[in-house]
């Protein structure tokens, strides 16, 4: 079942049963209210790599509800609480937090430039994010105007300059909860400039994240904070040496985000956690504290717990989706079939994001279409999966939701090696045998003085992913948008169940397996 209609299966479950609390307002600083006479607990609910899947979807014999089920599951079994405007959550026990990048995903949210997401995300009641190297995607200015409809502070200690002096971040928030004051320090990838378009981060230093936890840590006690947590846009196995080279910390959780995966581990009395991407899941903090101890002493115990949000195809959701939230989402679902619902093709299988079929049948595309000797596309280029069935407009926008285009240069055969061996990307035009030599589409080796005509993205040009474009060839030609050729190629080449677009598709690596890259 493609996504689409799974929407709409999801939708139809959603009108059975759908009551409760209404109150989806934004999250709001909160005045201090009077302590609690002893131990108190509160709940850390954290997601990361939301990436705009907002809506429900259907695969795999799985279903999830989509932004509306979590908050219906939040409020209902976590006792969240997301405050009308001009009220506040003081009094509640409970804090969403994200680990960073939550727009840049399914053409639902990026076709609107992440404002679909910003709404929702608002209306989920989160408290802070950390900055993820997707945030500024769409450029600085329309990264602002996000953030304000969303409502929430984006944290990055070590992100330079701060907020209100030409920055996009605040190094940390002190959040109130049942009379204890949180201190909530963010962190993103020192990768960041080069996992986007290097103009976006203009002004922007990004240094090293345990320099900056090292300082601002202190700095979150000495205002006030009972505890402290950490959310940072940066794996949790780079996290975990760096709590642990720091017990004097005394940390009541970290949450990682950036590699899309699911962990626990626990570092000292510590959690570092995971809770992977798009919704599917979220981790569960449970955290004890007694502000009557010593500073840094406060926090009595830490246990995290993995929650998984997906239940079988055909089944309800264990929860009612609140119907605010699902009226507001399938409202920009109708917006997106209106926008980008014209089927061009078909497929009978699912062709996974960054699959030799999926990557080779694009990078051929572009080869064709601009007559290229070779072209190279970054790993996670592609987003997210061609499902099975109708191929729309959508889908094209949602496996390439960056809006990149295509950049022509001439490089020598050298050059050509050196990027393809360079970063881990994909290809076509060129293939790499088992003798390690790397040969044209007709067999014949590339030749390390001869020219060659390459054509890849302008953010891959610039640097992105670590490839040096720029340097080979510093009088590149930038050309289209990177959907338009897929787009005409679709209607040039009609496909239709029985005859589907899995027939003409190249299925062999055409380099050996690259290292792993961030996403």
């Amino acid at each position: 079942m493609n996504r689409r209609r799974a929407f709409g299966a999801l939708l139809a479950l959603w009108s059975l049963g759908c009551g409760g609390d209404r109150n989806t307002g934004p999250a709001v600083a909160a005045p201090s209210v009077e302590a609690a006479p002893g131990p108190v607990e509160l709940r850390f609910l954290f997601t990361s790599d939301e990436h705009g899947w907002v809506a429900p979807v259907v695969e795999r014999g799985k279903a999830r509800g989509g932004a509306a089920e979590v908050l219906a599951r939040w409020k209902q079994q976590e006792g969240h609480c997301v405050p009308a405007p001009g009220e506040s959550c003081a009094g509640a026990g409970t804090l969403a937090l994200s680990g960073g990048d939550n727009w840049t995903g399914p053409a639902l949210s990026s076709y609107f430039r992440g404002v679909p997401a910003a709404e929702v995300l608002r209306r989920m009641g989160y408290a802070a994010s950390a900055l993820g190297n997707h945030e500024l995607d769409f450029g600085r200015e329309t990264f602002e105007q996000n953030a304000r409809a969303q409502e929430i502070p984006y944290l990055g200690a070590n992100v330079s300059p701060a907020l209100g002096e030409g920055g996009v971040t605040r190094p940390y928030v002190l959040v109130e909860r049942r009379g204890v004051t949180v201190g909530v320090v963010g962190l993103s990838t020192e990768e960041t400039p080069r996992s986007g378009m290097r103009d976006h981060y203009k002004g922007l230093t990004f240094g090293k994240e345990e320099d900056a936890l090292r300082r601002v840590i202190p700095e979150v006690y000495k205002a006030g904070a009972d505890l402290v947590v950490v959310i940072g846009h940066v794996c949790a196995a780079e996290l975990r040496p760096i709590v642990a080279r720091h017990p004097e910390w005394r940390l009541a959780f970290v949450g990682g985000g950036h590699c899309h995966r699911t962990s626990l581990d626990q570092v000292f009395a510590t959690p570092i956690v995971e809770a992977g991407s798009f919704l599917q899941k979220y981790v569960r903090i449970s955290v004890t504290v007694d502000r009557r101890r010593p500073e840094r002493e406060r926090v009595l115990s830490s246990r995290a717990e993995l929650v998984d949000l997906s239940y079988p195809e055909g089944q309800a959701p264990p929860v009612a989706p609140d119907p605010s939230l699902a009226e507001l989402i399938a409202g920009w679902q109708r917006k997106t079939d209106e926008a980008l619902g014209e089927v061009v093709g078909h497929v009978e299988e699912e062709l996974p994001p960054d699959s030799p079929p999926l990557v080779n049948f694009l990078t051929d595309r572009w080869r064709e279409a601009t007559g290229a000797d070779a072209v190279i596309l970054n790993r996670f280029g592609t987003r997210q999966a061609i499902p099975r069935g109708a191929i729309s407009l959508g889908t094209i926008y949602s496996v390439l939701p960056f809006n990149n285009n295509l950049v022509t240069m001439r490089l020598t055969g050298a050059q050509l090696t050196e990027s393809v061996r360079c970063c881990g990307g994909h290809v076509s035009g060129v293939k790499q045998g088992p003798d390690g030599v790397l040969r044209l589409a007709d067999g014949r080796p590339v030749e390390r003085d001869a020219r060659y005509t390459v054509v890849a993205t302008d953010y891959t040009y610039f640097g992105g992913s670590g490839f040096p474009f720029e340097k080979q060839d510093p009088a590149a030609s930038f050309g289209e948008d990177w959907r338009l050729p897929l787009i005409r190629w679709f209607r040039a080449h009609p496909t239709a169940p029985g005859r589907g677009l899995e027939r003409l598709l190249d299925r062999e690596p055409r380099l050996p397996p690259a290292r792993e890259t961030r996403r």
